[in-house]
């Protein structure tokens, strides 16, 4: 009997576990929110301990400092006045990085088919679920960094007066946010 109650509460434990697993990865997947596409952003930090971008979560301080790549400096492009050097340079670190992404978040769907799959069976083997759900947090670990990075590459490609008519305009934005809610809704 305490066999069975045992088996039991580790298969609703690894069920548990694989739904958050899913629910985590459904709600950060930034090709669903197109405003964000190109900051490690605001979907990421809502709820998991870090404040994000909208006024709601907070300012984000240094971190969203860090969070901007490649494709929101090149929408700012006439503004900060890239040069043509510095908007290729731009690009390529934004193409590489698009598929690099693409690259590892195919390889993360895959595992969570094995995952999907290894849950389903009858007799669920632990110690190839556990393996799996090591693999998908250590793609998604790197998913993460591999995002900071290229942040970091990206930022250099700016010089000083470029980094501070950025830092004008998004203080203007936020400021704009902060009276209008980060939806647009009124506050």
């Amino acid at each position: 009997m305490k066999k069975a109650l045992f088996a039991a509460g580790i298969i609703i434990m690894t069920v548990l576990l694989a739904t958050l697993l899913f629910g985590y990865m459904k709600g950060h997947g930034t090709e669903k929110d197109p405003g964000h596409k190109d900051m490690v952003g605001c979907g990421m930090m809502k709820g998991h301990g870090m404040k994000g971008c909208c006024p709601k979560g907070g300012d984000g301080g240094m971190m969203m400092h860090y969070l901007k790549g490649a494709k929101f400096y090149l929408k700012f492009e006439e503004k900060i006045g890239l040069s043509e050097s510095q908007v290729e340079k731009l690009k390529t670190i934004r193409d590489d990085s698009e598929k690099s992404a693409i690259k590892m978040k195919a390889e993360l769907k895959t595992l969570m088919v094995d995952l999907k799959s290894v849950l389903g069976e009858d007799k669920i083997d632990l110690s190839q679920a556990k393996s799996l759900i090591e693999k998908i947090g250590d793609l998604k670990a790197e998913l993460h960094f591999a995002k900071l990075e290229t942040s970091v590459k990206a930022k250099e490609v700016l010089n000083a007066k470029q980094l501070e008519q950025l830092e004008s305009l998004m203080k203007e934005f936020h400021k704009e946010k902060k009276a209008h809610g980060c939806y647009g809704k009124k506050k």
